[in-house]
């Protein structure tokens, strides 16, 4: 009797693995319109990803666009911080945020140089001296004079 029950078990061990092996092995059922793969759909030569034509390497040319553009707008929220914080009367803070504001416009500068940045860039620095002179007033007004650059296209 004991030798039957070993063998039972000994099958439904098999049993179970078998179906544990095919559930994980499987893929599940597809939904209405999707492909039954889950191989990417292939693509033809003359594909376009968002508008751009990606056989003429316009997608990497996006990609930096859109890192500029985040650099640019992390100046300009220090930048505006800055301003704020000039009104307050807080030179230190000031100085603190138009000093993070240029170092972001400075490595978006070096990316891809633009007039309006380096005028940018200008102000800020002449803001981050103000502010460390403890004049928040002459740093606010840089600093505004920064954002107006900075905000150009």
């Amino acid at each position: 009797m004991k030798r039957f029950s070993i063998f039972t078990l000994a099958g439904l061990l098999v049993c179970a693995m078998a179906l544990m092996s095919y559930a994980v092995t499987s893929e599940p059922e597809s939904s209405a319109g999707a492909p039954a793969t889950s191989a990417p759909p292939t693509s033809s030569s003359s594909e376009k990803h968002e508008g751009k034509d990606l056989t003429k390497g316009e997608g990497a040319k996006g990609d930096t666009d859109k890192k500029q553009e985040a650099q640019e707008q992390k100046a300009i929220t220090h930048t505006k911080e800055a301003i704020k914080e000039g009104k307050a009367g807080k030179a230190a803070g000031l100085a603190k945020h138009a000093e993070i504001a240029l170092k972001i416009a400075e490595k978006a500068d070096k990316r891809h140089a633009e007039s309006h940045l380096e005028e940018g860039i200008k102000h800020l620095q002449m803001a981050v001296d103000e502010g460390k002179k403890g004049n928040a007033a002459e740093g606010t007004k840089h600093a505004q004079e920064a954002l107006t650059n900075l905000q150009k296209e």
